[in-house]
């Protein structure tokens, strides 16, 4: 998975669920941080986009995996796609 490709599908996902909680659905740049910049979108919201980016893609990413934030920091969306590619990229190789 490449970087773009993750941005597109972490920004797919995010569009989905704030559209599912009655919110605008949001313009997605690299520069997004969903935790700060997006109504509605908490840490909780994070976890259930998480699982959503892992069936989209047909990946597991293990439980304690939230993409939106690293050691209590909220992610971009770029470092979310960067973290994403680390995260499958074992699980790639093995395909």
């Amino acid at each position: 998975m490449t970087r773009e490709e993750a941005i597109a599908t972490i920004g797919e996902v995010i569009r989905q669920v704030q559209e599912a909680g009655g919110h605008e659905r949001p313009e997605v740049t690299a520069e997004l941080c969903p935790l700060r910049d997006l109504a509605g979108f908490d840490s909780m919201l994070g976890i259930v986009a998480t699982g959503f980016v892992a069936a989209v893609i047909g990946c597991e990413i293990p439980p304690e995996v939230n993409l939106f934030v690293e050691k209590n920091r909220r992610l971009t969306l770029a470092e979310a796609a960067a973290k994403l590619c680390t995260v499958v990229a074992p699980m790639e190789a093995t395909r």
